[in-house]
């Protein structure tokens, strides 16, 4: 995003980060649509609530919520936890009960728009949803989603953390081919994306025992706190209490 023209229109890029506080799942996705169809339609956000439930819960905002150009827009957040079913999941991905994942976790299902099967969401995460028009950026599909594992690879290696994407026939990040350290799922209509990434940066990823992450049975998920612990055989508890 640093190399695009920032004089140009197309190359406007709002920032809401919501990340100080835990946000709902549906509450998430609905500011997420809303904002996409503002971008498809070239209208300003036409919720009232939108526009308050932002002003009210963002921390950092780049770019005014008001601004009637309807640029593009990264949404970063926490949310509750939530398990999330995509386009390609099973109830077979689910390894325990809705009854005993409300239990253990207090933890909601929810499906989903996107592609991929499906994925646990919850503190200790940060999620981002890159709402932008593909077309403005002349971006395609593949060459979006593997913008998004890049960002994630430096974003981790900037710890560190040596993480790859690009990887043949799986999407996503991952540490030594082995351990998925983010998930990449998004939904792309009419030139605009939705969902997006989730990286885990200090999550709880006991919740990953309780399904088959990304359909994926024979690998593991992981944090950058766990690589960090595994890194300097410390706890990992560095990573506690940083901003998000």
């Amino acid at each position: 995003m640093n190399n695009i023209n920032a004089q140009k229109p197309f190359g406007l890029l709002r920032v809401l980060k919501f990340t100080d506080t835990l946000i709902q799942y549906e509450k998430g996705v609905e500011v997420m649509e809303n904002i996409a169809e503002s971008i498809r339609r070239a209208t300003p956000l036409v919720k009232k609530e939108e526009k308050s439930f932002i002003a009210k819960n963002a921390s950092y905002a780049h770019g005014n919520v008001e601004d009637k150009s309807c640029v593009d827009t990264l949404i970063l957040l926490q949310h509750f936890p939530v398990f999330t079913l995509g386009k390609r999941g099973h109830a077979s991905d689910f390894k325990a009960s809705e009854s005993e994942i409300q239990a253990r976790l207090g933890a909601t299902i929810s499906s989903v728009g996107r592609g991929g099967e499906v994925t646990y969401h919850g503190p200790g995460q940060l999620v981002a949803y890159p709402v932008i028009s593909l077309r403005r950026r002349s971006l395609g599909p593949r060459a979006f989603v593997e913008s998004l594992e890049d960002t994630v690879s430096q974003t981790v290696r900037r710890w560190g953390i040596q993480a790859e994407g690009r990887v043949p026939g799986r999407t996503g990040v991952w540490v030594d081919d082995q351990r998925k350290i983010a998930a990449i799922g998004v939904q792309i209509r009419h030139g605009v994306t939705t969902h997006g990434l989730a990286l885990n940066v200090n999550t709880d990823l006991s919740a990953f025992d309780l399904i088959v992450p990304c359909g994926i049975s024979d690998k593991e998920v992981t944090s950058m706190a766990k690589e960090l612990s595994l890194r300097d055989g410390t706890t990992g508890r560095g990573m506690e209490g940083r901003g998000m």
